[in-house]
């Protein structure tokens, strides 16, 4: 995982050169981003500037899978941001 207060404007990849290179080096290495809604809030714009990035390498045989998501507060103009990995492996009771 990387994760980080990056002030890179995600949502901007379409309209931005250099964002859309920055997130294509991550996609070329197999590093998704799971954090893909506005993480900075204010009354004149929505960006998404925190990162999280997971690499799945060989936890896809473990049946690991991420899960992410921002919680909602009005302490900051930040939404903290999580990722959880979950083991979809069903254990068996003895």
């Amino acid at each position: 995982m990387i994760a980080g207060d990056i002030n890179i404007d995600l949502a901007k990849c379409g309209a931005n050169k250099q964002t859309a290179e920055y997130i294509d080096t991550f996609l070329v290495h197999n590093f998704l981003p799971t954090v893909i809604m506005p993480t900075r809030i204010t009354s004149k714009s929505a960006t998404l500037i925190d990162h999280i990035y997971y690499y799945e390498g060989k936890n896809n045989k473990r049946n690991i899978h991420a899960k992410s998501g921002n919680l909602l507060n009005d302490l900051k103009d930040h939404l903290p941001n999580y990722t959880i990995l979950i083991s979809k492996k069903i254990v068996a009771e003895k």
